[in-house]
């Protein structure tokens, strides 16, 4: 899989224009060069500035509705952009918001489909994704935030952990289930990084620092859902929590690698 990140920050990264620099836009990727996984702030921009192709864009998954992760109006703006006479693309949208969406959908702008939180699904391209309950926005009765464990009809696979802090039981089953079946493990993880290396009561509302990441990937470790070869990438920075990039960077290498917006990545063995 070949992973390009549009954006690596939380919510709180003030905009930093039409050229990022040293900022961060909120959370989104491309994977693929065709599937766009959340739709931050800012996400518009970032498309421009890093080149993205949005004729070849086939779908979107929204992991959960907070404005770092999706802005219907950035989401507009991109398809948009589209050339005319297109496919709609397939805009895979959490159950809590896709009523949201509904005008395009008619609109024929995109098609609408609604996942519950525990569901899988496919995607273009022989992506295929299971959705996995998060521990994260927790003032709302049930799991409502997912996370994405995605696989390839060619055996990649990668687990996107954006928003959410300690593994809820329903994920970690079905990770070691599917472990347990196929015998394989995870090739690459995109972990939340939030607090960086502070105590913070951030904590408490669905998110991680560096000591949390370490001891959750530990444990996928010993039961052999990750690899010690396992590419481990942190993205989803807060601005006022931690020090700037290279600071953090040397502080969790070699083992994790700090995402920066327009970084590019590839599982590709």
């Amino acid at each position: 899989m070949d992973i390009l990140f549009l954006g690596t920050g939380a919510a709180d990264w003030p905009a930093p224009g039409k050229n990022v620099g040293n900022g961060r836009r909120c959370s989104s990727l491309l994977l693929d060069g065709h599937i766009l996984i959340d739709c931050g702030q800012y996400a518009a921009d970032a498309v421009e500035e890093f080149g993205v192709a949005v004729d070849d864009l086939t779908d979107v998954i929204i992991s959960h509705p907070h404005s770092d992760h999706v802005d219907i109006l950035e989401l507009e703006k991109i398809l948009r952009r589209r050339s005319a006479g297109l496919p709609p693309v397939m805009v895979h949208v959490n159950r809590t918001m896709g009523c949201a969406l509904i005008p395009w959908h008619r609109e024929k702008l995109l098609h609408l489909r609604v996942y519950s939180v525990d569901e899988a699904f496919d995607l273009g391209g022989g992506v295929h994704v299971q959705a996995l309950p998060a521990n994260h926005m927790n003032d709302m009765p049930g799991p409502v935030a997912a996370h994405l464990f995605l696989t390839t009809d060619s055996g990649e696979t990668l687990l996107y952990l954006c928003d959410g802090s300690w593994l809820r039981d329903q994920a970690w089953q079905t990770l070691f289930a599917w472990h347990e079946k196929t015998g394989r493990s995870i090739d690459c993880v995109i972990w939340e990084l939030t607090c960086g290396r502070q105590l913070d009561w951030r904590f408490f509302v669905g998110h991680c620092n560096i000591d949390m990441v370490r001891l959750e990937a530990g444990v996928l470790l010993k039961y052999g859902i990750l690899r010690h070869d396992t590419a481990m990438l942190c993205s989803h920075i807060a601005h006022y929590l931690d020090d700037d990039h290279d600071s953090l960077a040397q502080a969790i290498a070699p083992d994790y690698l700090l995402a920066y917006d327009g970084m590019k990545f590839s599982t590709n063995k």
